[in-house]
C-alpha cells in the first residue's frame, strides 16, 4: 500500500505541475498577444517617421547626408 500511495502522491504533484505549467503558457499567450497588437499600432508610426527621415535627409547638404547615412544602414 505504500508504494501504491507514493505513486497517486507523485501522480497528484504532477498534474499540480501540468496546472500550473498550463497557467503559464496561457499567460505568455496573452502576453504575446499583446505584444503583437502593440508592433501592429506602432508599425504605421515607424513608416512615417522613416519617411520624414528621408524627407529631411534630402534637404541636408550632401556632406551632411555622407554623415548621417551609416546611422541607417
Amino acid at each position: 500500500k505504500k508504494g501504491t500511495i507514493d505513486v497517486e502522491e507523485r501522480i497528484g504533484v504532477a498534474h499540480a505541475r501540468a496546472g500550473e505549467l498550463e497557467k503559464q503558457a496561457d499567460k505568455l499567450k496573452r502576453e504575446l498577444e499583446t505584444r503583437n497588437e502593440e508592433k501592429k499600432a506602432f508599425e504605421p508610426r515607424v513608416n512615417e517617421a522613416e519617411k520624414k527621415v528621408q524627407e529631411l535627409s534630402l534637404k541636408l547638404e550632401p556632406r551632411e547626408c555622407e554623415y548621417l547615412l551609416p546611422l541607417f544602414i
